[in-house]
């Protein structure tokens, strides 16, 4: 209640070796916060994952994210994060603007060496979580480097269509690929509309109707929607 908890992981060891760790650490997490009544302490909560999957020999890496609404259309993040890549934060997407407030690094009880950070974002802002498989395949084997271009392909006039081309089977990954995309769109009351630009009046439009239509119906949003379309074009 009142947060999104979001968490990834990448197992130690090859494909379908790693399945019944796997396994295990889905358990685990399942039964640890399934009845939580609160939100939970991100750091004690990765520390009791850790020891728990190190008393049965199980290694991995893996991220805490707990995201949580802060002010005015504004979003707050935590994370915890021991071994895995960092998010890829893309914000500036329009009026987006990305805040960082604090970040430390950590021990855990295993003697693992982990990363607490906390962030801030506005607007429309997505999160990226890319194992560092991908990372290294999209950077030829330079992790930076992979980061950078899975930002560019996000930020770019196809970023809906890369999950379509991301994991090619036509070559064998090096190691096992994973991405996860968690993403916060609303409109901000205190920014201009700019009617003027063909790709936010028609985001615009698609809000309204994307509102309407479980109001009034697709008959009505249809006439609505026109009208308004013709509205905005005299104008401009």
């Amino acid at each position: 209640p009142g947060g999104v908890l979001v968490v990834a992981g990448d197992i130690a060891g090859p494909g379908r070796s790693a399945f019944p760790s796997a396994a295990y650490v889905h358990g685990l997490l399942h039964g640890l916060t399934a009845s939580l009544p609160t939100l939970p302490d991100l750091q004690a909560l990765a520390e009791l994952v850790l020891s728990s999957c190190a008393r049965v020999s199980v290694h991995q890496a893996i991220c805490f994210l707990l995201f949580r609404t802060w002010g005015r259309n504004g979003v707050s993040a935590d994370v915890v994060n021991f071994g895995y890549p960092d998010p890829v934060v893309l914000a500036g997407m329009g009026t987006t603007t990305a805040l960082p407030v604090a970040r430390t690094e950590i021990v855990s009880p295993t003697g693992g060496q982990g990363t607490a950070l906390r962030f801030q974002l506005r607007g429309n802002w997505a999160v990226l979580l890319a194992s560092d498989g991908l990372l290294s395949r999209l950077g030829a084997s330079d992790d930076e480097g992979g980061r950078a271009a899975l930002a560019r392909s996000f930020r770019g006039p196809r970023r809906n269509e890369f999950f379509q081309g991301a994991f090619s089977l036509s070559e064998n990954p090096v190691d096992d690929e994973s991405l996860l995309k968690i993403s916060w769109r609303v409109w901000d009351d205190e920014r201009e509309l700019r009617l003027d630009e063909r790709q936010e009046r028609s985001g615009f439009v698609r809000r309204i109707r994307d509102r309407l239509l479980p109001l009034i119906g697709e008959d009505l949003t249809d006439r609505f929607e026109n009208c308004l379309v013709e509205a905005i074009a005299n104008v401009i």
